[in-house]
């Protein structure tokens, strides 16, 4: 009889709860609440799925994601009963929906108004906010449901990273891609840090493309490790063409040439400063060292004057000789300036982006611009290509 009562709730719980609150909801089993670790078996909880649905625009990305989540100890209840879904920026949450699944087949389904929202990061311009939740009634051997859809407006829809590893071993991850229409080039996905079984990139008749990831283990901080994006596994979602670098070059260069424009005024301060240096390296260290000890930077959070910092910034330069003429500018006004000095000094002088290894191992392999965080103005030397950030205050 208990059997039969666990299996006519489990069928009530699989009909008639798949709008619970106005969400969907996938059918639950008896395998499944029965179900033991598999990925790892001293794990206190593990997903049994994590599916992820991405839609992309060139203005937003937006990924709906549903996991389920089988708890095996009273550990798993602490680490997983409650939820922290962080967010910045212009970026969103929403459509947060959850329940619990009881070992008898019983559901119970998180109220809206137990979701709550909270900061849980705020330092200088930084802010992280979460939503969060706990879900109701979690013990050893339930079932944990929930889903949320992330709305990102400041992402690169064309080269988009994806994790695909928890805090907990998830058995299966499911994505599906929604490409972005009228693009020529071809969806490729590449996977870092990934031992797992892979199946990538199947195209259904709606043109939608998707793929699998099997037996993920949890992941798990350690001290001093490499940053999270060299040991963590993610993928890379992005679309390919033969020239890309050539043409991010190209278009960075264009974006960047009026920030360093020779004027007569920069030639001038240039032929001025390196008057009395007898060696190109002297040169270089005399218009460096101008730039940091005569030029006030603007934008340093040190500045103890917050009304004056507000009023430096409201006047932006847009040249090199604004810069010079100002004698203040932020700090990429002024590596631009030395930038454009030591050209006029007749160097040659380019804007490079840079791979910060705290939080990428850049590989050229991949045509994605995103590893590319930082940047320096480097100038060739003796045949050497040497790299410079005047505007640096904590060197």
């Amino acid at each position: 009889m208990k059997f039969l009562r666990v299996a006519i709730s489990i069928l009530i719980g699989a009909i008639g709860v798949h709008t619970a609150y106005g969400q969907d909801w996938q059918p639950f089993t008896a395998a499944e609440l029965a179900s033991e670790r598999t990925v790892d078996k001293s794990a206190d909880a593990e997903a049994l799925f994590w599916d992820i649905h991405i839609e992309q625009s060139e203005s937003k990305t937006v990924l709906s994601h549903y996991i389920r989540i089988k708890i095996f100890t009273d550990r798993g209840v602490e680490s997983q009963g409650r939820v922290d879904l962080p967010y910045g920026g212009r970026n969103s949450i929403k459509d947060i929906a959850a329940r619990t699944i009881q070992p008898d087949g019983t559901v119970i389904a998180l109220k809206p108004d137990a979701i709550f929202e909270r900061t849980i990061v705020k330092v200088k311009k930084v802010k992280v906010q979460a939503k969060s939740f706990a879900l109701p009634s979690v013990k050893p051997g339930v079932l944990m449901d929930y889903r949320w859809t992330e709305v990102f407006q400041d992402v690169d829809p064309f080269h988009l990273p994806l994790p695909v590893q928890r805090d907990i071993p998830v058995q299966l991850v499911r994505f599906t891609i929604k490409p972005l229409p009228t693009i020529p080039w071809p969806l490729k996905i590449a996977a870092f840090n990934v031992d797992s079984d892979l199946d990538l990139l199947h195209t259904d008749k709606r043109g939608n493309q998707s793929g699998t990831v099997k037996s993920v283990p949890a992941f798990k901080e350690e001290p001093g490790m490499p940053p999270e994006s060299a040991v963590r596994a993610w993928l890379l979602i992005y679309y390919d063409y033969l020239d890309f670098w050539q043409d991010y070059n190209r278009y960075r260069y264009e974006s960047v040439k009026s920030r360093m424009k020779i004027t007569d005024d920069i030639r001038q301060e240039a032929a001025s400063q390196v008057s009395k240096a007898s060696t190109p390296e002297e040169k270089l260290r005399r218009l460096y060292e101008f730039c940091r000890s005569e030029i006030r930077r603007i934008d340093d959070d040190a500045d103890e004057d917050p009304v004056q910092r507000a009023a430096d910034l409201a006047k932006e330069n847009k040249t090199p000789s604004d810069t010079l003429k100002r004698k203040a500018g932020t700090g990429w006004d002024i590596d631009f300036l030395f930038a454009a000095l030591a050209s006029a000094a007749g160097f040659d002088a380019r804007y490079s982006v840079l791979s910060d290894r705290g939080r990428f191992f850049f590989n050229p392999r991949y045509p994605t611009p995103h590893m590319l965080v930082s940047y320096n103005i480097a100038v060739r030397l003796n045949d050497q290509w040497r790299f410079f950030d005047p505007a640096g205050r904590y060197l």
